[in-house]
């Protein structure tokens, strides 16, 4: 009934979708790390960076993805992009909130 190329795009749907539904609540959670881990004197620097970086890593993604499909086709990039998704994952997990506290009020004299 389906061919190969229909459920590759299932896939691709599927796992957007999934990395669709964090997309909010990251960004909402990045800004606010943001906002805990940037000195007083410094926090429209932080921001400035926070949000030229998040707008570059968009559009970086969108062309990595396009570029990756066609290398490899829809599947195998679906699959790559999930592995960032992973490593990204892990990555996060070794953040330590109280340093960067701790660093933003010591650069702010407290």
């Amino acid at each position: 009934m389906f061919d190969a190329s229909l459920k590759e795009e299932y896939v691709f749907l599927l796992i957007g979708s999934i990395a669709g539904l964090g997309l909010g609540s990251t960004q909402s959670a990045c800004r606010a790390m943001v906002g805990l881990f940037s000195p007083d004197t410094k926090a429209g620097e932080f921001f400035g960076l926070w949000s030229l970086t998040s707008r570059l890593s968009a559009i970086m993604g969108l062309m990595g993805l396009g570029i990756l499909q066609t290398l490899f086709g829809l599947q195998k990039a679906v699959l790559v992009c999930s592995a960032f998704f992973f490593i990204a994952v892990v990555i996060v997990l070794f953040i330590d909130e109280e340093r960067g506290k701790a660093v933003a009020r010591e650069h702010a004299g407290e």
